[in-house]
């Protein structure tokens, strides 16, 4: 913690002192301010001066040891938020909810915790966190440190589930944001536009920005890619996985593969118009192709042209490839993926929507014999899209 109190309640903050005054406090007593048990100086040439509890303390509101890299990004967020006027209280010990965010902002009868999240901890951690200052009226904005954020090249990030859970949403349940901030090169990502490919990967608008060029009310600027950029790199990652050879699968893939060849089919003839990018897919647990293909091949591609089926048909036949919507504690409004999907179906012209929940077969999906063919037709799909969109 970069705070602490002395017997007499004074709080003092150790990164804005001079060493020589840090080095004369280390012999005065310091105390927790959520736990009020005693505390100890930690400071040298390599680390951010701080206060520690000593071991084995029990604190409520104990962040079980900070990184250096968590203190300086606190701190310069801190003074960030301070040079621009804003009523920010560093370390802020809520009673209530036993709970200290970094850094708690308070601006026109509104609270805004900020909490720098460095370290990797349990969903379960984040989920109460977010409960905690939900019941007392608090907004919780999350920041990830540098160290969790990888670009692989272009508009492709590397993403996980961990990550995923610190999406935001303010206004329309379209517009999600993930941030990022690095501490040692002073500069915030926005992460944006967000469309996963994998478990491990994204497409997504990236806003890089140094930390001296943006304000507070920047964080909440959208951007979005353009919708051709989407589909080009779409185009890319659809060529990629046909060509890819699969070995050594498990789990969801390998259940997916045994119940493609039960259908009779392998991934060279599947057709184009499954795996599209869905801008809500980080809420299932299977990759478009897994699911998308279950639409396809399950529900439209048996029935004739003509017939109907439902969206409740959908939404039985995927019960299990959902996530749990409180996995998502900073998104309000969900969009449903299997809509948008069905939407890109009526766009290609395969199925007609008749009512608000049901769809008609108006043409058969296209299956291919061989690999080349299958390519051609992504490209041709892609191309459609961009005409229609």
């Amino acid at each position: 913690m970069l705070q602490a109190k002395s017997k007499k309640g004074v709080v003092t903050t150790l990164a804005t002192l001079p060493k020589s005054k840090i080095e004369e406090l280390r012999s005065r007593p310091f105390y927790c301010p959520s736990c009020n048990q005693p505390v100890i100086i930690k400071a040298g040439t390599q680390i951010i001066p701080h206060f520690a509890h000593r071991q084995n303390t029990i604190c409520p509101a104990n962040e079980q040891g900070e990184s250096a890299a968590h203190e300086k990004g606190k701190l310069l967020l801190f003074n960030w938020l301070k040079s621009q006027g804003y009523t920010v209280l560093l370390e802020a010990y809520l009673s209530e909810i036993n709970q200290r965010p970094d850094l708690l902002i308070i601006r026109h009868n509104k609270k805004i915790a900020i909490e720098y999240q460095c370290a990797r901890v349990p969903l379960e951690q984040i989920q109460k966190r977010n409960q905690g200052y939900r019941k007392l009226g608090i907004i919780p904005i999350w920041i990830l440190g540098a160290n969790h954020f990888q670009r692989i090249g272009g508009n492709l990030v590397k993403m996980n589930l961990f990550t995923l859970q610190f999406l935001h949403q303010f206004t329309s349940p379209e517009e999600l944001t993930l941030y990022y901030f690095d501490p040692t090169n002073n500069y915030f990502i926005m992460v944006q536009d967000l469309y996963v490919i994998t478990t491990k990967k994204a497409i997504a608008k990236l806003n890089v920005k140094n930390l001296n060029d943006i304000r507070f009310p920047h964080l909440f600027q959208y951007h979005k890619l353009k919708t051709r950029d989407i589909l080009k790199q779409w185009q890319k990652e659809k060529y990629t996985y046909r060509m890819k050879r699969q070995k050594h699968l498990t789990g969801r893939k390998l259940v997916w593969q045994h119940w493609l060849y039960n259908k009779g089919k392998t991934i060279d003839q599947l057709p184009s118009a499954i795996f599209l990018p869905i801008s809500t897919q980080y809420v299932m647990k299977t990759p478009t192709w897994d699911w998308q293909s279950r639409i396809a091949l399950d529900i439209i591609d048996p029935i004739a042209i003509g017939e109907q089926f439902s969206m409740q048909d959908c939404m039985f036949l995927l019960k299990n490839h959902f996530h749990s919507k409180s996995q998502f504690t900073l998104i309000h409004a969900f969009k449903n993926p299997v809509k948008q999907y069905l939407k890109f179906l009526c766009y290609l012209n395969i199925i007609q929507q008749t009512s608000k929940l049901q769809y008609k077969k108006v043409n058969h999906f296209r299956f291919y014999q061989q690999l080349e063919e299958a390519i051609t037709g992504d490209k041709q799909l892609i191309d459609t899209l961009l005409s229609r969109l």
